[in-house]
């Protein structure tokens, strides 16, 4: 059996003082996209892989403007990947 997600979450501009890490913050609207693929072989065993930021949207740097960002509104810093098997006895 096969199963499968695809998840989208949009962030707004932000502009503005006290979200930063290093800094103002002066940033872009985003939309960053996960997927799931999920696939039981058997009725114990699962196997499921995620992809965290499909597209692969970085955090914008713009350190150079001595802007920072917020982490918390970002994934990982380029695409990650989680491979998970789950095993019931």
């Amino acid at each position: 059996k096969w199963n499968g997600a695809l998840q989208a979450s949009y962030v707004g501009p932000q502009r503005g003082l006290g979200y930063a890490v290093d800094g103002d913050v002066d940033l872009d609207s985003r939309i960053f996209t996960n997927l799931t693929l999920g696939w039981e072989p058997r009725r114990q065993l699962r196997i499921r892989l995620a992809v965290t930021n499909l597209f692969d949207v970085d955090p914008p740097p713009a350190l150079w403007r001595n802007r920072g960002y917020s982490p918390a509104n970002y994934h990982n810093r380029g695409r990650g990947y989680t491979l998970t098997l789950e095993q019931d006895w």
